[in-house]
């Protein structure tokens, strides 16, 4: 590790520890509810931060409602229950949120706070949230402090500024703290050892906000990290049929950089990642139709050899974004 690199991992770690004050986070909050609400008046799904940056209004609006939020989440009993049905049937769940792109980069979503550097946390609320899915026995795997530690990698953001979802960076930042959790997990046996192997390779994208602008820039070009399967280069590692030991669920987190369009790139996903990082192949189920927050809590079939399922989803669903 260089030594640049270093300091700026060890000043966002000590950043992390030492919490921000009670007024910053409600500064923030009011911020996202303002810029939520300029978004509605103009009836643009997108806000425009800095430097090229690009959110979704319904994450913003979600971080600025989330403090006002009261009563019991619905999320936690569901999670939970589904939780301790699996674990009936000798399967663990890791759950794995995404942390919102606004928390992690905030300074780009709003740099007329003044964000201090290195970015200490402002989803006070999540964290409450983490906490009560802790205490009803669920593992919770907190991706937040990992990513403000690393938002400075040296392949690029951890988040397409053009696009809503995490960057071909934050699939393989993502599946390191994961795969730390998995292997120390009693269900799983000692993995087949497979090797696969890396290349790192540029590509430009269409994302998801950039097809929404009126007068788009050019478009953003990525950093993502390809894993290619010792019995065929041109296949990413993942179960085809849908069974292995290890299975990923999600919303489209999950697909991104995995298949190709119109999710930017080939196996350079976040299962594509876990598998290189346990040295086996995982299992993956994804919705692309990541609205329907009427089903997200119900997980779907999982195969019979499945021990793990790691839950992957936009973390402000749990503040009740719609």
């Amino acid at each position: 590790m260089s030594i640049n690199r270093a300091l700026i991992l060890g000043l966002a770690a000590a950043a992390c520890a030492n919490p921000p004050g009670p007024e910053l986070v409600e500064r923030f909050r009011a911020t996202c509810a303002r810029l939520a609400a300029e978004a509605s008046t103009s009836g643009t799904p997108i806000v425009t931060g800095s430097d090229g940056w690009y959110f979704t209004a319904r994450e913003v609006s979600a971080l600025g409602a989330a403090a006002t939020a009261t009563g019991p989440n619905p999320a936690v009993a569901a999670i939970a229950a589904e939780a301790e049905r699996l674990r009936r049937d000798g399967v663990e769940i890791v759950v794995a949120p995404v942390p919102p792109k606004g928390i992690i980069y905030p300074d780009r979503l709003a740099p007329e706070l003044d964000v201090p550097v290195p970015v200490r946390r402002l989803d006070a609320p999540l964290e409450g949230i983490y906490a009560d899915l802790r205490a009803r026995d669920v593992r919770i795997v907190d991706l937040t402090e990992p990513f403000i530690r690393d938002r400075f990698h040296p392949e690029g953001p951890l988040y397409c500024r053009q696009d809503s979802h995490w960057s071909g960076v934050g699939c393989v930042i993502a599946a390191e703290v994961i795969a730390a959790t998995v292997r120390g997990m009693a269900v799983i046996e000692a993995p087949p050892n497979r090797v696969y192997g890396l290349a790192w390779f540029a590509t430009p994208i269409r994302g998801d906000l950039w097809q929404l602008l009126r007068q788009p820039p050019p478009r953003e070009e990525i950093r993502a990290r390809g894993v290619i399967a010792p019995d065929d280069p041109l296949l990413a590692p993942v179960a085809e049929n849908g069974d292995a030991r290890i299975a990923i669920v999600g919303d489209t987190h999950a697909l991104v950089f995995h298949g190709g369009e119109p999710y930017h790139a080939r196996g350079a996903g976040i299962a594509d990642q876990l598998a290189f990082e346990l040295r086996q192949p995982v299992a993956l189920h994804a919705d692309d139709g990541s609205a329907r927050l009427t089903d997200i809590w119900s997980l779907p079939a999982l195969g019979s050899r499945t021990r793990v399922v790691v839950w992957i989803f936009a973390a402000t669903r749990l503040l009740g974004d719609a």
